[in-house]
């Protein structure tokens, strides 16, 4: 009997990691979707074909250079369940310079981590926020008009080895 109840604590031990590592694949997944969607790779595309269309070389190579670092550091990432935390703000920032040269002068940003104490040893899981980054963008500074938008991210250390992000 005691065998039978340890072999099925461990089956239920080894039941609930498979549970937990699905998850963990399902979130990287859907945090690859939102990095890499359809519509933003077009939009894209059209963009780089705008300005070149246009004469305007340095927007088109600088758009180019930005969004060729961009999709580089999504694929490298694409394995990783865990990424350096300053390399997710430089794929946020490649991000960023992307849909600001896009749209031209309608918004600025900026990125604070002034906040997060020991920058260099903290991971955390790639291309959480770079969806509600462009949510703030389509919905919220993209149709202004007469006035231009603002969109800052501010990470904060709120103890326990946890980031808090907050988009305005």
């Amino acid at each position: 009997i005691h065998s039978l109840i340890s072999f099925s604590i461990i089956n239920y031990i080894r039941q609930l990691k498979q549970k937990e590592r699905l998850k963990q694949d399902e979130l990287r997944l859907q945090s690859l979707r939102g990095q890499m969607n359809p519509h933003f790779i077009f939009n894209s595309l059209n963009s780089i074909n705008y300005f070149i269309s246009n004469n305007d070389r340095l927007s088109a190579n600088r758009y180019i250079a930005d969004f060729s670092a961009l999709i580089r550091t999504i694929l490298s990432n694409l394995g990783k369940n865990f990424i350096p935390f300053q390399t997710e703000i430089e794929s946020l920032t490649n991000y960023l310079e992307i849909e600001h040269l896009r749209f031209g002068d309608k918004f600025d940003y900026e990125i604070i981590t002034s906040d997060i104490e020991g920058i260099n040893r903290l991971e955390v899981l790639p291309g959480l926020v770079q969806p509600f980054i462009e949510n703030s963008i389509w919905h919220g500074v993209k149709a202004l008009e007469k006035r231009k938008g603002k969109i800052s991210i501010r990470f904060l250390h709120t103890g326990n080895d946890r980031i808090k992000c907050i988009v305005e």
